[in-house]
């Protein structure tokens, strides 16, 4: 992806990472960008996005290690009021390029493939740490955020059953 693709593009070059050492780089997204990803994750606020990570120069790719920072709200799925999210997050990926990266999926197979590191796609020169921060924030927040009052208004708006009671409550 370009950098105009991307509402957090930080683009690092392969080449600007030192071989046989790491690179430790802390992102964060700015209010426009963190706006932008609010409205592209359907978050009603993200007011915190900062990532600190180490790189590291691998035969055929790239290993990325470090925590992601994120705070924002979200709205309840029941009453679509806001819920806060505080997170932190650790961000574990492996990018290798094509031919590496089957063989690489191959090496581990199915028995260890769930415990393993996620492992990627290496896609030319340059890979974007503000978009792999992003895709981690998005898997890392709640699928169905939910307030406090989410399960009294459930209970009082689940159908009655002939016998009185609410199945859903």
């Amino acid at each position: 992806m370009k950098k105009q693709d991307n509402e957090f593009s930080r683009i690092t070059r392969l080449d600007e990472i030192e071989s046989g050492a790491s690179t430790a780089m802390t992102i964060e997204a700015g209010a426009e960008e963190r706006a932008a990803l609010a409205r592209r994750l359907s978050l009603l606020a993200l007011d915190v996005l900062r990532a600190e990570l180490r790189l590291w120069r691998i035969k055929n790719g790239l290993r990325i290690s470090g925590r992601m920072v994120a705070e924002g709200s979200q709205a309840c799925v029941v009453t679509l009021e806001p819920v806060a999210f505080a997170l932190d997050e650790p961000v574990e990926l492996a990018l290798y390029r094509e031919d590496a990266l089957a063989r690489e999926e191959e090496r581990l197979g199915e028995a260890q493939w769930e415990q393993a590191v996620d492992l990627d796609l290496l896609e030319g020169e340059e890979v974007d740490l503000g978009e792999i921060v992003a895709q981690s924030l998005s898997l890392a927040l709640p699928a169905y955020p939910r307030s406090p009052e989410a399960d009294e208004v459930m209970r009082r708006y689940a159908p009655e059953t002939a016998d009185g009671d609410r199945p859903q409550a």
